[in-house]
């Protein structure tokens, strides 16, 4: 190893290792860090994409317990994934809906809050692909 080199390496190890001047009555062997500490961080708040897919999904929603209860007490179809009693009445289905629109807004405010927006997003969208096509079927049996 060279002079100049070692020169180098010396100079850098003890301006890492150096301790501190006492300042502010500090010890005065103490090592200061060498990565400033980083603020937290603020919790994440809805953008429009967002407050724009969880309206979608009310919307989706919504239409849905319009078409389930249409189509259940016409004696059309039959639901599928509730019971009968809560598909033929509008106000327990306008509840359910509601409970789960409730739900999945909490949701999607816990997952963006904890910074995982994405996630929020990929389940709203789910339901309304789910729920869409569930409306679809209603529709056309109308």
């Amino acid at each position: 190893m060279s002079h100049t080199r070692f020169a180098r390496l010396f100079s850098l190890l003890v301006i890492v290792a150096m301790p501190t001047v006492c300042v502010g009555g500090q010890d005065f062997f103490a090592i200061t860090s060498i990565r400033s500490p980083q603020p937290r961080p603020q919790p994440g708040h809805f953008k429009k994409i967002d407050w724009t897919l969880f309206a979608t999904d009310a919307g989706v929603r919504a239409l849905d317990t319009y078409t389930t209860v249409h189509v259940n007490s016409t004696g059309i179809g039959v639901e599928k994934n509730l019971p009968e009693s809560v598909a033929k009445s509008y106000p327990l289905m306008i509840g359910y809906s509601g409970a789960v629109v409730a739900a999945e807004f909490l949701a999607g405010r816990f997952l963006i809050r904890h910074h995982h927006a994405g996630l929020a997003r990929i389940g709203w969208m789910i339901d309304i692909a789910y729920d869409g096509k569930c409306d679809i079927g209603n529709l056309q049996i109308h």
